[in-house]
């Protein structure tokens, strides 16, 4: 029975001294840009992966791999600056099939969460300049249709204009005593032309007028 015992308890100091595990690491936090030492157990010569994981300690994101060749029992990691600002990162360590994780630590003095930022801040920049130009051209299309369309435009009038022009005229009645006088109208003028419209249209040609019809009716 002892031997049994015996048996057993070698096996588990052997699976104690051969576990992988992570013995040292920055738990209280790490500073981006900096570098720390992370040392693991077995202290051996076997190829040794370590993995940068963040996020709920039960569905652990990959963020990147930071070695597959480390020996020996120790790790120099230089932090990468352009990681964000978290409070859940955690270290894995591989050899073979067998893993196992450090405890979760926080990070800061990551740039990704700027570079994040950033990058939204120029997305919308580039949308806000492209709307405002699209609404420029539409407005310099709309005013140059505008512009054709007043320009292209004509105006006719609804109607000519006829003017009716009333004169008088004399005639001589059969018995020769008396003169009447009696209006005609006519839809327009008969144009006067050269010498005869210059005397028509004077006042001495009126006052000629009146004394020749006196005499007539005299």
């Amino acid at each position: 029975m002892r031997f049994f015992e015996t048996v057993i308890s070698g096996a588990a100091l052997i699976a104690a001294v051969f576990a992988l595990e992570i013995n040292d690491f920055p738990s209280s936090g790490v500073v981006a840009g900096q570098t720390y030492t992370v040392t693991y157990s077995p202290k051996d010569d076997t190829p040794t992966t370590f993995i940068l994981r963040q996020g709920d300690s039960g569905n652990l994101k990959t963020v990147q791999t930071l070695t597959t060749t480390a020996t020996g029992g120790s790790f120099s990691w230089t932090v990468p600056k352009d990681l964000t600002d978290e409070s859940d990162y955690a270290l894995e360590i591989q050899q073979g099939e067998v893993i196992n994780y450090s405890a979760q630590f926080p990070l800061s003095g990551g740039s990704g969460s700027d570079a994040a930022s950033s990058a939204i801040s120029s997305a919308y920049a580039s949308a806000s300049s492209a709307a405002a130009s699209a609404a420029s051209s539409a407005s310099a299309a709309l005013s140059s249709a505008i512009s054709s369309a007043v320009a292209s435009a004509t105006i006719s009038p609804s109607a000519g204009t006829n003017t009716t022009v009333t004169s008088a005229t004399l005639s001589r009645t059969a018995t020769g005593t008396k003169a009447t006088a009696s209006a005609t109208s006519s839809g327009s003028v008969p144009e006067s032309t050269g010498a005869a419209s210059s005397l028509a249209t004077s006042p001495l040609a009126a006052l000629f007028g009146a004394v020749a019809a006196f005499a007539y009716l005299a």
